[in-house]
């Protein structure tokens, strides 16, 4: 059986990446150098028609490929190689179903035809079919003993069970291919990614070094490092490798994105919004920046500009939470409660556990007088977030307090306070020392006139 060659397992690689949207994976083609052909049609063998449809598919003349491959079968209906290589050609026009059919039928006449396998585990990885993928992938191990095309596998399989979110899995595959190949900067950048969702930054930013050190012409490893050190509060670092990725690669409008949200970060919002406007130019629909830009805006205080921001990103995606919690705050500031209320309940139909939309819900509710829905919402604040509990205790006691509940309110804003000063916020723990004692006047004063009615 003739074993598949680098160029077809990289086509693989590259239609995996794209279809999960990791890190990309560059394509190193063997350029073919087909010897011309003067047999006539009707004198040609079903080889003769592979051998050109190989040819073309290698020069990325898909069509022309196929049209071969339909020849090659029309004179012999069980050629196994002109299914799969059809089939490889359908999956780089985004054909996957189709690509699945030819790979079906190559292994109903070879079930252990290892290619087959492969690449119809990469089309079911681009219809996010991810167990049938890794099904593949697996027989694909079974079968092959090469360490070459083992890697490769661990690499498909790797990304695939990172979509899944199996984390450990896509670690463990990196792992084996870094073993049999430690000079591959995809591993490095899958297991690099899958450190950074585990919240693991430093071993993240490890591997993006190492695979920097072995591709530093890598744009999309560049980000991903700038990304992971923003987790860190390393913002000048990130700010860095942006830099550098947009150098490398100036439509990266993912990197502009992500170079804006830094500034929106370091409070840089004037010179985040250019970067914003850049990733828009380069991507029309790209609702993350709409909903970052809109957030810069609404620092500034620009909330109708930051309104329509938000509007555009919900338009794109109706289902952005993040965007629904943006533009409830934008409400609030534009004194707009009730608006307000209906973008935090959307956001929390969406998730019910988002712990700003219930901490926004809780201010537009204490500014609509609502004092028990408030204290409910920052109920669900302080049982899912310890960061955001010196706000939520600071809400929750002004409430108590304005429904004339003295000890559970001088309790939570005592709280308050002192969480503040523990997070180094003395502006916020003396300013809440004042409203206790502002509280305590007014009840003391509202207790003496009592005093004074009865007497």
């Amino acid at each position: 059986m003739k074993r598949f060659s680098t160029y077809y397992i990289y086509t693989a690689l590259i239609i995996s990446g794209l279809a999960v949207g990791i890190v990309g994976l560059q394509s190193e083609k063997i350029k073919a150098n087909p010897l011309p052909v003067v047999i006539l049609a009707n004198q040609m063998s079903a080889q003769d028609f592979l051998q050109l449809g190989s040819s073309k598919l290698e020069q990325d003349n898909l069509q022309g490929a196929i049209a071969d491959f339909n020849q090659a079968l029309q004179v012999n209906p069980n050629l196994v190689e002109a299914y799969t290589k059809r089939g490889i050609a359908r999956i780089q026009l985004g054909d996957f179903k189709g690509a699945i059919a030819d790979t079906n039928k190559a292994l109903q006449i070879n079930p252990k035809y290892v290619e087959g396998y492969i690449y119809r585990g990469a089309a079911y990885a681009a219809l996010g079919e991810y167990q049938k993928a890794n099904a593949d992938y697996d027989h694909a191990l079974q079968l092959d003993s090469n360490p070459n095309h083992i890697a490769a596998v661990h690499t498909l399989r790797g990304y695939t069970r990172y979509q899944q979110g199996d984390l450990p899995g896509a670690i463990a595959d990196s792992n084996q291919v870094l073993q049999l190949d430690p000079k591959s900067d995809k591993a490095y950048n899958l297991r690099g990614n899958a450190y950074a969702r585990l919240g693991e930054f430093q071993k993240a930013i490890n591997d993006f070094s190492q695979a920097l050190q072995l591709n530093p012409k890598d744009d999309k490893t560049y980000n991903n490092r700038g990304i992971t050190r923003a987790q860190l509060g390393d913002y000048q670092g990130t700010i860095a490798d942006l830099n550098q990725a947009l150098q490398l690669n100036p439509n990266s409008y993912k990197a502009y994105r992500n170079r804006g949200a830094t500034h929106n970060a370091l409070g840089n919002y004037q010179e985040a919004i250019p970067d914003f406007n850049q990733a828009l130019k380069l991507n029309p629909k790209f609702a993350e920046a709409y909903n970052n830009r809109g957030d810069a805006r609404y620092a500034l205080g620009n909330y109708q500009e930051a309104i329509a921001d938000f509007n555009q990103a919900l338009k794109l995606n109706p289902k952005f939470a993040e965007a629904y919690i943006n533009r409830g705050k934008t409400h609030i500031g534009l004194k707009g409660y009730q608006k307000a209320l209906a973008d935090y309940d959307q956001a929390l139909q969406l998730d019910s556990k988002l712990v700003n939309a219930h901490l926004g819900r809780a201010i537009a509710h204490i500014s609509l007088a609502e004092y028990r829905k408030a204290i409910a919402d920052c109920n669900h604040v302080l049982q899912l977030s310890s960061e955001l509990s010196a706000i939520a205790y600071s809400i929750r006691g002004i409430s108590h307090a304005m429904l004339g509940e003295q000890q559970q309110a001088v309790e939570d804003l005592e709280t308050s306070a002192q969480k503040f000063k523990a997070q180094g916020d003395t502006k916020a723990y003396q300013d809440l020392q004042k409203i206790i004692q502002a509280f305590k006047n007014l009840w003391r004063l509202r207790l003496k006139g009592q005093i004074n009615s009865v007497i």
